[in-house]
């Protein structure tokens, strides 16, 4: 299996360490969070809507979401 990728794992912890500093750093812009990352903006705002994506297609999420507010 040479094409098998190893990264994946990786790339994960990071794009969720990524997507922890977005949201505990509201007052940053996130272009500078991605300079600071070493990856483009772009590719930081695509992981930003995936995540809100994945997030609102969760109904267990808003069902939580919900009684915690109420």
């Amino acid at each position: 299996m040479a094409g098998k990728r190893t990264r994946q794992p990786i790339e994960a912890q990071f794009r969720a360490e990524a997507l922890r500093l977005v949201r505990d750093h509201p007052e940053r812009q996130k272009s500078s969070i991605a300079r600071d990352l070493g990856i483009d903006a772009k590719t930081l705002y695509a992981w930003i809507q995936a995540d809100k994506k994945s997030k609102s297609s969760q109904p267990d999420a808003l069902e939580a979401s919900a009684e915690e507010n109420a």
